[in-house]
């Protein structure tokens, strides 16, 4: 690149001079942090090359990158490239307050959380300072903030600065965007070791907003149907309105589990209007990941919903479930008329036994399975009856 212009002490002619050469520095800077974006596929955004392409693009010294959960700023990471930046303790509280109050739609410099005629709040001063600018990267599920500092030449920032930096912030969070789809599909494929090609009934796993993020083989059988369940713009959707606002009601709810009770959870309905011919049960259980990561796209937990119709020849039988467990008959009904979604006392109608029958069973079988509860029974047998689905004789 030529040698900077001269400088003629004319505001005019300087401005004509210098104007271009630094637009075209800034250019090149913003060029390498593009191609920088696309290492994040095979790295991160915390990586120490990728922070430092950034910290030359804003000409300054020191570039933080911090991430945590939302409404979580306790859960914060951080990585840095540069001299430690003076960042007040509580700085991501402070940061998760601002965007829950603007709720912004895209990446932003932390002058656009506030609307143009009003004065931030009075705890936020300590980051606005002339030498600190903070970039919300992205903000759902994960807060991704950039903080710049140590400025090398201008203690304050241009207004070029800013707006090479609002320009790039979308490409950034793209290639975060990416980054985190990579992120789920290692999430995913956990589960799918741990439980989806184990069960040989349709099965739907959802994250907590409804969105399919996965399915076998015999949940797009019956989804192509179109009858009972479907799906719409990459979401679930049951054939009945009634029972669709309750499923959101129900992702919500575990959207929300504390972690020690998503194990416990269970919501099982049929999804027809009658039982026998036609019919479709579902029986929807929560998971939570083993290992989490911060920046995947998905939460820490997925809703697994399992779907049985009248149709299926694999679904275990009264009979299958007694030879694999080793329980009564009457034992072995209870189960099987749980797995059909029935309640207690549905299941004593079924029976034809009393409440405190049924409750007797239901005892022995968590005792025999070594379960606690329902939810705990029927996750149980939906992941380890296959091998006496697929082999009756066992």
């Amino acid at each position: 690149m030529a040698a900077p212009p001269k400088v003629t002490n004319n505001p005019e002619t300087d401005a004509r001079l210098v104007d271009p050469y630094l637009r075209a520095i800034k250019l090149q800077q913003t060029l390498d942090v593009m191609s920088a974006c696309f290492d994040i596929l095979n790295d991160d955004i915390n990586a120490e090359e990728f922070l430092g392409a950034f910290a030359r693009l804003a000409s300054c010294g020191s570039v933080l990158c911090a991430w945590w959960s939302v409404g979580q700023p306790e859960s914060l990471k951080v990585a840095s490239y540069g001299p430690t930046l003076p960042l007040p303790a509580n700085w991501p509280a402070m940061i998760e307050a601002a965007i829950l109050a603007a709720n912004p739609t895209g990446p932003v410099l932390q002058d656009d959380l506030f609307p143009a005629g009003t004065r931030p709040p009075a705890e936020m001063e300590p980051l606005l300072t002339e030498n600190l600018l903070i970039a919300c990267v992205d903000t759902a599920p994960a807060r991704v903030i950039l903080v710049f500092g140590n400025r090398e030449v201008e203690p304050q920032w241009q207004a070029y600065d800013r707006e090479k930096l609002r320009l790039l912030l979308p490409v950034v969070r793209k290639s975060v965007t990416i980054k985190k789809h990579l992120s789920a599909q290692l999430d995913r494929a956990e589960l799918t070791e741990n439980i989806l090609d184990a069960i040989p009934r349709g099965l739907i796993t959802l994250l907590p907003n409804a969105e399919i993020i996965m399915t076998n083989s015999v949940a797009e059988q019956i989804m192509r149907r179109g009858e009972h369940v479907r799906q719409r713009n990459e979401k679930l959707v049951l054939g009945n309105p009634g029972l669709q606002q309750e499923l959101l009601g129900q992702l919500k709810r575990i959207r929300n589990l504390p972690p020690t009770e998503i194990s416990d959870f269970v919501w099982h309905r049929n999804l027809s209007d009658s039982v026998g011919a036609g019919s479709c049960m579902a029986t929807m259980l929560a998971f939570a990941f083993q290992t989490w990561r911060t920046e995947s796209i998905a939460f820490d937990r997925v809703a697994v919903m399992i779907l049985q119709t009248d149709a299926m020849s694999e679904a275990p039988s009264a009979a299958q479930i007694r030879e694999f467990y080793q329980v009564t008959k009457a034992q072995a009904r209870l189960i099987v008329a749980l797995m059909r979604g029935a309640t207690i006392d549905d299941a004593a109608i079924e029976l034809k036994v009393s409440i405190n029958t049924v409750r007797s069973h239901l005892r022995a079988i968590y005792g025999r399975l070594g379960v606690g509860n329902k939810a705990q029974l029927l996750q149980k047998v939906g992941t380890t009856i296959t091998n006496s689905v697929r082999n009756p004789s066992r």
